[in-house]
């Protein structure tokens, strides 16, 4: 079908492709498309689709035109389509001049619940920023979605603009909203913009499946608006009156208030200090609260930014009058009725009201009734007053009767008009006051709901009301609860229990009316009975509660004394403020606190065996659960009381922790791991330090004495470690074949690299002889019984006599002999050395230094343990008693023998016994001699010979130790010098580099502020110490005359808490030591090599039944003695027994003092 038309053209129009679904075409309906075009010539069309195989039967084609044929259009139409119906549809239009045009159109084909949406700005102006002013804004947007979503703007005032094209009703001349869903274009248009369409916009599309927005903003520059408001016209003379300024504009204004009090010339206006309430985008909001008593007063604000400014004005006015014009004044007798603006007399009353209007705004106050000015007469009195702020006029009439009931209105002048007001009066016969619903009644509800008791009272004149509660009159103190009096009503906005009560009002004048009201709550206590049965609790309670405290307090005041008596009354806290820096650690270590940083709970240690015991503690090898930051269990010592110890044994090994958790650490010295110190009170208390498995030294050299490589030149008498090289290596290279145990440079590497980037690496070449060692070969059996192996007796064991605070600590471990050589007498003797430099420079005495109280580690580290408390011991009753404890005579200097002095050279002494005891492989000193004879013969001059594997340096260094003037014994400082100077350079260094972690550790914790107890004592050297100090307290009670003191040399001076404070000293201004050692503590315990454990019973009192270690205790073995006396023990071991009497030995020393003295005096 075609047109065909006479006239020509010079060109065809583009045509138009319509879709009648809009682009929403589903699958399986039909596609309708029509192109159309204006054209005066005949035209034809022609389509091609995509599909172009499509059944002819589904395909509907048709021409037409309207308009009277000037637009022609062909249409269309595809029903059931599918898929392949989908793509690019072209239109083509030619004329029978051959000029062609056409047009696309892309048609989709959704699925049945398929949906989308898309918001797109196509010019990227989001954002816009224009001047107040501007015509208009539009932003255009392409819009699309599917099924066709709903369109809308909101506004930067939150309100909805819907398309004009639409079915809706904007009624917005500010905004145009238009959407062609062919194009599928949305405009928005913003007309005549000013400040207030800054802000944010949004367009929403919402179907029935998404909703999407796209956010705008328009960016408003405008020169500062500015409005005042002000809460009242008027205001009471200094009443505050609260003003805003709005001041709005961009940028941000910034507001200044101004005041003038008054409308004379000399008044200025002076900047005030306003509130800033708002300030947030355009829109700044400032308060000023005025308060004046004078008629007129001004504000002035001016808003400021970089576009303009702009000054608003306004006027403060001051009435005595509610808004500036009131009829007021009644007297309290009048019923009033406000709201109806009437008033009701009594009659035979004088009626009295007054008119009053500010005289800023009002002039000419008059009175009029029915119309007429009044005027004064015989009962009517008009008098005018003027005021600062207010003309006034009162109306008067007297003896009030009916006939001056009527409206009265006020009149007042204003600038070209008139206001006025009105009010109604009554005059009636006086009443007495009637109560509206006069019965009594009662109120049953549940707190906390709100109650109301109305007393609606009337009455000629007006009733004075009174409220009651309970017969008292009521004046209510709390908000919740109000009387307004006006409406006569008394209001619980929230009960109360306590508010069930009687209420009653009292209306009073002309006679009396009341009303009464019972409040009951119902969920309040029904009874009284539960309230006394709460009362009897309560009391019951109390008397219980009292009893109980005291019961608590006697209980306290018994557990006070028993911990007083056991020594331990500020085990925690202590005493410093009564420690005497004169005395020894030794002695006061019961004054020093127990930081809680070393507890350690009890239920992560598990014991194991028995590794020693002494008269009163025991030491059993155990496993700790992370007592050592990175290893999950380490294997340690614990050192505990026996079941049935005596108190002061607690007390020892309290002092021994104590001294302990102050000394610090140090490579050669038993360190402290923790503690667990909670039953203390129950006797149970559990020192936990580092594990040394191969035991004391003293056995050790007793076992391995068979396998000992003499490096010693028979002619130099010197130390030749070349001797006997080949064998030590070989038999060192065969056991690191046999073990997986790291070297010694491995082990203490790793202790100094974790924790100082600085220490120096360990060298490899160090020889050790026991870092082969199979550490999972541990024994189970005890070593408490052995072979006699010397002539000098038995291993030292815990069948022995000995010092109640020794533990005996024996080894635990189970291999080959091992080859010890010269070189390893020598280091263990430079390490002691060290170890006791750093116990002096603590000011530490050890008191029993010997070869069975120095243990041995793995790596070949020994470790001095059993330290502190020996010298205390000899001196105290507590260890004394009948047992008459055995003292090591071989091992004590002749000073400590003679006048019962310990002091660092004492122990200087000792140090050379130990060295004898190592040199000679663990024979005992003295051999032969008894200890009876021993203290004449020392007298005498009398030292031991050269042991027979020590070098000739090492036996002048013994020599120069058993001096008998300790002030010319050497220092244990100069000791481990001359020590280190023999030893090989590398082994030397290898020892000082593996206590560098320790060093570094103590001076951790005194720069992080802990306290160093021990550094404000006094040295305890033999000058410190060989003064008596000691004062008996029993010498308080002599006569003055006498000038002396009583002395005890067996009591330990020290102050208790119960007597105040005895020094008055500075703990942490007083200097320390000068040495080095003990400007740190070395906090690190020394690491191990892994061992396998033999732990099995977990702790739970160590003092019980369960512990195993209780049911097989050790056999013990008596010597046979001779105590013919009774004041001397002989026993067959290195111990005599020291009498507490001097008048025991004074019997003995008579004839000759030479040949009969007793290796003995004064101790």
């Amino acid at each position: 079908l075609s047109y065909v038309l006479i006239a020509n053209s010079d060109y065809i129009s583009q045509p138009e492709i319509i879709d009648v679904n809009r682009g929403h075409t589903i699958f399986g309906e039909f596609i309708n498309l029509t192109c159309q075009l204006e054209s005066t010539v005949s035209v034809d069309f022609t389509w091609d689709i995509p599909n172009g195989r499509v059944d002819k039967s589904r395909i509907h084609k048709s021409l037409g035109y309207i308009d009277e044929g000037s637009i022609k259009y062909s249409q269309l139409e595809i029903f059931n389509i599918t898929s392949a119906d989908e793509g690019l549809y072209t239109c083509h239009v030619f004329d029978h001049q051959n000029h062609t045009a056409s047009s696309k159109l892309t048609v989709r084909i959704f699925d049945i619940g398929d949906h989308e949406i898309s918001l797109q700005e196509p010019n990227g102006s989001n954002y816009l920023h224009v001047y107040a002013g501007q015509e208009s804004v539009v932003w255009t947007v392409h819009v699309w979605g599917h099924p066709e979503p709903i369109y809308k703007w909101i506004t930067n005032q939150n309100k909805e603009v819907f398309p004009d094209n639409e079915a809706h009703t904007n009624n917005n001349e500010k905004y145009s909203f238009s959407l062609n869903r062919n194009t599928n274009m949305s405009t928005f248009i913003i007309h005549n913009v000013n400040i207030t369409d800054f802000g944010p916009y949004q367009l929403v599309a919402s179907n029935e499946y998404d909703n999407d927005s796209l956010e705008f903003f328009l960016n408003v520059t405008d020169k500062p608006r500015v409005t005042l408001e002000i809460d009242k016209p008027f205001h009471y003379p200094n009443e505050p009156g609260k003003v805003l300024c709005i001041a709005t504009g961009n940028p941000l204004p910034i507001i200044h208030w101004e005041f003038k009090p008054c409308v004379n010339a000399e008044c200025q206006f002076k900047e005030m200090q306003g509130v800033l309430l708002n300030s947030r985008e355009v829109t700044s909001i400032s308060q000023h609260t005025v308060t004046s008593n004078e008629l007129i007063s001004f504000l002035r604000c001016t808003a400021t930014n970089s576009i303009g400014s702009d000054v608003r004005y306004l006027e403060f006015l001051v009435s005595e009058f509610e808004n500036g014009f009131d009829i007021t004044d009644f007297e309290d007798t009048v019923v009033l009725d406000k709201d109806r603006s009437t008033a009701t007399f009594a009659v035979g009353e004088t009626i009295h009201i007054l008119c009053g209007a500010s005289k800023y705004e009002y002039t000419n106050v008059t009175w009029l009734s029915e119309g007429r000015e009044l005027g004064n007469s015989d009962r009517i009195t008009i008098t005018r007053n003027t005021t600062e702020f207010s003309n006034e006029a009162f109306l008067e009439i007297k003896l009030a009767n009916p006939s001056d009931n009527g409206i009265y209105e006020c009149r007042v002048k204003t600038a070209g008009s008139s206001q006025s007001k009105e009010i109604t009066i009554f005059v009636e016969e006086p009443t007495e006051p009637i109560i509206a619903d006069p019965k009594n009644k009662v109120i049953e509800t549940n707190f906390p709901k709100d109650l109301e008791m109305s007393c609606e009272v009337y009455g000629i004149p007006k009733p004075k009301l009174t409220w009651y509660k309970n017969g008292i009159i009521f004046k209510p103190n709390e908000s919740r609860i109000i009387i307004d009096e006006e409406s006569q009503v008394l209001r619980f906005n929230i009960t109360k229990e306590d508010d069930a009560a009687e209420y009653k009002c009292r209306a009073e004048k002309k006679g009396v009316a009341s009303k009464q009201w019972s409040l009951r709550f119902k969920n309040a206590q029904k009874t009284p009975v539960w309230l006394y049965v709460i009362i009897v609790i309560l009391a019951i309670s109390f008397i219980v509660a009292v009893v109980f405290m005291l019961i608590k307090i006697q209980k306290e005041r018994k557990y006070r004394r028993m911990l007083k008596n056991l020594g331990l009354l500020n085990f925690e806290k202590g005493a410093i403020e009564n420690l005497n820096p004169d005395l020894g650690i030794d002695e006061q270590a019961e004054l020093l606190p127990y930081d809680k940083e070393w507890e350690f709970p009890i239920e992560q240690l598990k014991l194991g065996k028995q590794l020693g015991s002494g008269a009163f503690g025991v030491v059993m090898k155990g496993e700790a659960k992370n007592i050592i930051q990175g290893e999950p269990v380490t294997v340690v010592a614990v050192k505990m009381v026996r079941k049935n110890a005596e108190r002061g044994h607690i007390k020892a090994l309290a002092s021994e922790l104590k001294i302990m958790a102050h000394l610090g650490k140090h490579l050669n010295v038993v360190n402290l791991l923790g503690a667990c110190t909670k039953d203390v009170t129950k006797e149970q208390l559990l020192v936990i330090v580092e594990y040394c498995r191969y035991g004391n030294l003293l056995n050790y050299l007793l076992r391995h004495r068979g396998h000992f490589v003499n490096q010693v030149d028979p002619h130099t008498k010197k130390v030749n470690y070349d001797i006997g090289q080949e064998i030590l290596d070989r038999t060192y290279s065969f056991s690191n074949n046999r073990s997986d145990c790291h070297s010694p440079s491995m082990k203490y590497a790793a202790v100094m690299f974790a924790n100082s980037n600085n220490s120096p690496p360990v060298s490899n070449n160090m020889t050790d002889y026991r870092a082969g060692a199979n550490t999972d070969g541990t024994t189970k059996s005890d070593l408490t019984s052995m072979t006699q192996v010397s002539e000098e007796g038995l291993i030292s064991s815990n069948n022995s006599a000995q010092p109640d605070w020794r533990s005996n600590y024996i080894g635990d471990y189970k291999e080959n002999e091992r080859l010890i050589c010269t070189q390893d007498l020598i280091a263990w003797s430079f390490q002691v050395a060290r170890g006791m430099d750093y116990l002096a420079s603590r000011k530490v005495l050890h008191g029993d230094l010997a070869a069975r109280n120095i243990l041995l580690a793995d790596n070949n580290v020994v470790k001095i343990c059993d330290f502190g408390l020996a010298r205390s011991t000899y001196k105290n009753d507590v260890y004394v008693k009948s047992s008459k404890c055995p003292l090591p005579i071989k091992w004590m200097a002749i000073e400590s023998l003679r006048d019962h002095i310990f002091s660092t050279q004492s122990d200087v002494w000792s140090f050379g016994i130990v060295l004898w005891e190592f040199f000679s492989l663990g024979r005992t000193p003295y051999s032969g001699i008894d200890a009876e004879i021993l203290y004449p013969k020392l007298l005498d001059g009398y030292r031991m010979e050269c042991p027979e594997f020590a070098p000739v340096d090492i036996y002048q260094i013994m020599k120069e130790c058993w001096a008998a003037n300790p002030l010319v014994r050497p220092s244990f400082s100069k000791l481990s010098d001359r020590l280190g100077a023999i030893l090989e350079e590398t082994m030397r260094k290898h020892y000082i580099d593996l206590n560098d972690p320790y060093l570094a550790m103590n001076t951790k914790r005194i720069e992080e502020g802990q306290n160093d107890y021990l550094a404000m004592l006094s040295p305890p050297t033999f000058e410190a110490l060989s003064s008596p100090l000691c004062v008996d307290d029993k010498g308080l009670n002599q006569s003055a005359d006498e000038g002396y003191m009583s002395m005890k040399p067996c009591a330990i001076f020290s102050p208790r808490t119960a007597e105040g404070q005895v020094f008055d000293f500075n703990i942490h201004n007083r200097k320390h030591s000068n040495s080095d050692e003990a400007n740190g503590h070395e906090l690190l315990p020394m690491l191990r090599a892994p061992t396998d454990s033999d732990c099995e019973t977990p702790l739970q009192s160590p003092n019980s039944v369960s512990n195993p270690t209780y049911h097989h205790m050790p056999p013990t073995i008596f010597e046979e003695t001779t105590n013919q006396n009774g004041d001397v023990t002989k026993p067959t071991g290195n111990y005599v027994n020291m009498p507490q009497s001097k008048s025991v030995l004074n019997e003995k020393c008579t004839a000759n003092p030479m040949k009969n003295e007793p290796p003995y005096v004064n101790v």
